[in-house]
């Protein structure tokens, strides 16, 4: 099946489904095997500079990776129609990182490493070139989850004060993020709990959604290294409530 039909495929699955965006379940097994190869065969082909962190590899900066486009080239989408399948882009990469064929540095800004031809499955992590230019060597991901939850959890208790001064809420479902030991995980929670209930509701109902956790969610992706899709389920929350 080529790419076209696979997100077609995908779409109308999605659609049957009563999904606003297209994820990976919406294809079946073979399709995402199907789409995983086609799209590093792709990225191997665009990548035109050697690697700076794995020997042997090769790099796309990540204005010229373009997958999306790729994929869509055949198809006349709109703008909102092309965002709702940016989930199955993270999850496609995502895929192909685990399988130890790509690597993307956390940061939506961030270049591709794309494995050369010869390297066909996972073996082993590939190993990182300690030319001069990489003194301070790439924190673990443990290490940089911890920053990450760390940074959010200050975000999140300046929000949750200026939710008290500004509209008079107390945001108790908000603080729990500033309190709890996996703050990622509670922002994650929050974020794909309904919205008819919780500090959402209340800043639904005054008005006030550009204070909410998901409007700051959205802002705080441009900085902080978040996965694409809970930033797409953060703005389809606040567009659906914004109507």
């Amino acid at each position: 099946m080529n790419v076209s039909a696979t997100i077609r495929a995908a779409r109308q699955n999605a659609q049957s489904r009563g999904s606003s965006y297209v994820r990976l379940e919406h294809l079946s097994r073979e399709q995402i095997d199907d789409l995983a190869n086609q799209t590093l065969a792709y990225l191997r082909e665009r990548g035109s500079a050697p690697s700076e962190l794995i020997t042997g590899w090769s790099r796309i900066a990540a204005s010229q990776a373009g997958v999306l486009g790729a994929w869509l080239k055949n198809e006349d989408l709109s703008k909102d129609e092309r965002r709702r399948i940016r989930p199955l882009r993270t999850a496609i990469y995502d895929l192909l990182e685990e399988r130890g064929l790509v690597f993307k540095p956390p940061g939506q800004g961030s270049s591709v490493h794309v494995s050369p031809n010869d390297q066909s499955a996972f073996t082993e992590p590939p190993k990182v070139d300690p030319s001069p230019s990489q003194r301070h060597p790439r924190p673990r991901s443990s290490s940089l989850r911890s920053r990450v939850e760390a940074e959010i959890q200050r975000r999140v208790r300046i929000l949750t004060e200026k939710l008290r001064s500004h509209v008079a809420i107390d945001a108790t479902d908000y603080w729990a993020v500033v309190t709890s030991d996996h703050p990622l995980d509670v922002v994650v929670r929050l974020v794909r709990t309904p919205g008819e209930s919780g500090t959402f509701h209340l800043l639904t109902e005054a008005g006030r959604l550009d204070l909410s956790l998901e409007a700051a969610v959205e802002d705080w992706a441009a900085e902080i290294p978040l996965q694409q899709d809970l930033v797409d389920d953060a703005v389809a929350k606040r567009d659906w409530f914004s109507l």
